[in-house]
């Protein structure tokens, strides 16, 4: 089983991160909103999306999807990362790619 670590778990992240460890990868969660770690550690997303909340319960008890605030230890445990946090914009409304 391959280790995957996604950064970030919004909409976007938290839902991936959700199928991969549904697919049996071995996920590691990198959220750093406090609230948003605490909910999603005991199986209930911070969001509504049809679905997730039974995969999250499911993934969070198997053991295949972890959360931590720890960025470092997300970058040691896996062969893989995905950072799904928002893109900020610049002034005039185009995206800030720095």
């Amino acid at each position: 089983m391959k280790n995957v670590s996604v950064i970030g778990l919004g909409y976007v992240g938290l839902t991936f991160a959700a199928c991969l460890a549904n697919k049996g990868f071995k996920v590691l969660g990198v959220e750093v909103d406090a609230r948003k770690m605490r909910m999603i550690a005991t199986g209930s997303p911070p969001f509504y999306e049809e679905g997730l909340s039974d995969i999250l319960r499911k993934v969070i008890s198997n053991g295949h999807l972890e959360v931590t605030s720890n960025v470092g230890e997300a970058v040691e445990e896996s062969d893989v990362m995905f950072i799904c946090v928002g893109t900020p914009s610049k002034p005039d409304g185009s995206v800030d790619l720095s």
